[in-house]
């Protein structure tokens, strides 16, 4: 079965007459004016309301064909496409537009109330490390290249000079070892010495001992004799008292008793003897415990003794001469001390950081002879940054030092605030900062400002543009 369609050229579609008729042999009845219904609903939807429905004459209709369902989808695209914009939509694309306008175009606007510079760059003083010997470069420089940050403290390179003059040091270093030989000879003969004398000194001992012991056995001899002589002369006392009652009777008793008081005398005067004897004992046993040797023979001391006492004397003149060699050694020592502090400066020379910041040259290269005040390599000091700004000579005469500004990064959101620190005016600036202040040209007035750089968390943007403002009208 065909399907019939009027002419309308505002929903066009593609009709596929072929097809219409495989569809009307292979379809029902049913199907097809099903389709044509849907196909008529769809035209009425996409009409406007007010557009009047003509219904096309019986003889001028077309040949009715059957509508292919990938032909009304593309129908139904075609006519959602023509339809006129919502309302709403326009309203919200025109107050985004409005509004990113107002955004864009506030920023030049509020600068026009602004006191600010015409350019300004961020600065930073130049620290160069000089050498402070003549001398060799040392390999730690070929680690460093431009741009690599550095700690204040940290090494960067050392200059080492091994032509430095060593004749002071040397002849301070023989002395101390000449000293050292004398003092250690001087020490060993004391030892010497001393072990002889400890030798010598044990048999003087050994000696002591045996004459202490002799001469008590001496004393105990001396004692008994002279109990024995006492007790022979109060028996001789007694038989000469007894003769003495009977010398009046006949000549013999008095005979008797003469010859009794001749032996009287005589055991008296053995007594004596025999006390006197044992005060000598006394008296040498006496000296012995005192350290001193008294005999027949002499009355000083033995040989042995007299060899400690050498002994002892020659010690004591070693030690003298140990104490004045010490002496010269510890002068030598100090000597050579002060001669490797003045010559290690001069032979060896490691150089540190001075400030934490970056390398921004380095200008000499490993192995490479240098000499005192050489230029080895520049650090950018990022620890003091530096804001260089041109401004114009009405702002100029605005400024003061001291005065309180704001400094704007480009590209960044970041607001530092700072201190006018530098009026150089049209005058050369300093020449120690990274970036000369003669390259700012736009303007020929010259200001300094230190900014705080705490909100850059340490980063170093030495070259970075941005704008200082003075203050806001």
């Amino acid at each position: 079965m065909a399907v019939r369609k009027s002419v309308d050229k505002s929903a066009p579609a593609r009709l596929v007459a072929d097809d219409g008729d495989r569809n009307a042999a292979s379809r029902p009845s049913g199907d097809a004016a099903g389709l044509q219904k849907r196909l008529h609903d769809e035209i009425a939807r996409d009409r406007p309301a007010t557009a009047p429905v003509d219904p096309a004459p019986a003889e001028t209709a077309e040949p009715q064909v059957e509508l292919h369902p990938a032909a009304d989808r593309r129908a139904k695209s075609e006519d959602r496409r023509k339809q006129p914009p919502n309302a709403y939509s326009k309203v919200i694309k025109s107050l985004i537009g409005l509004a990113v306008v107002i955004v864009v175009g506030w920023m030049p606007v509020k600068r026009l109330f602004e006191t600010s510079s015409v350019q300004a760059v961020v600065n930073a003083t130049i620290v160069t490390v000089r050498s402070p010997i003549n001398g060799v470069v040392g390999g730690q420089i070929g680690a460093l290249s431009v741009g690599n940050t550095i700690e204040s403290g940290n090494p960067l390179v050392a200059i080492e000079n091994p032509r430095v003059d060593t004749n002071a040091v040397d002849h301070a270093t023989e002395m101390i070892a000449t000293h050292e030989a004398d003092l250690a000879g001087v020490r060993q003969r004391i030892a010497g010495l001393q072990a002889a004398r400890a030798e010598v000194a044990n048999r003087v001992g050994t000696y002591r001992l045996d004459r202490a012991r002799r001469l008590a056995a001496r004393l105990d001899e001396a004692e008994a004799r002279i109990r024995h002589y006492r007790a022979e002369r109060d028996m001789v006392a007694a038989d000469l008292g007894r003769l003495s009652t009977l010398s009046g009777k006949d000549g013999k008793s008095r005979a008797d008793a003469g010859a009794m008081n001749l032996r009287l005398v005589s055991a008296n005067a053995t007594l004596d003897e025999h006390i006197a004897a044992k005060a000598v004992l006394i008296a040498e046993r006496d000296a012995l415990n005192a350290g001193r040797f008294l005999g027949d023979d002499y009355n000083d001391a033995p040989r042995s003794a007299q060899r400690v006492d050498d002994l002892g004397e020659m010690i004591i003149q070693l030690q003298g001469d140990e104490t004045r060699m010490a002496t010269r050694l510890k002068s030598a020592r100090e000597e050579l001390a002060q001669e490797l502090e003045q010559i290690g400066p001069l032979r060896y020379a490691p150089l540190d950081a001075p400030v934490s910041g970056r390398v921004w040259e380095v200008l000499t290269a490993p192995g490479e002879q240098v000499v005192a005040g050489q230029h080895l390599l520049s650090l950018v000091d990022c620890s003091k940054l530096i804001v260089t700004a041109a401004v114009s000579e009405s702002v100029y005469n605005y400024l003061s030092l001291g005065l309180k500004v704001r400094f704007l990064l480009d590209g960044s959101p970041v607001e530092l605030p700072g201190t006018v620190v530098q009026l150089s005016g049209i005058a050369a600036a300093s020449s120690n900062f990274a970036i000369n202040p003669s390259a700012l040209q736009k303007e020929a007035y010259r200001v300094g400002v230190s900014i705080e750089t705490k909100a850059l968390g340490g980063a170093c943007p030495v070259g970075r543009t941005g704008r200082v403002v003075f203050k806001a009208s």
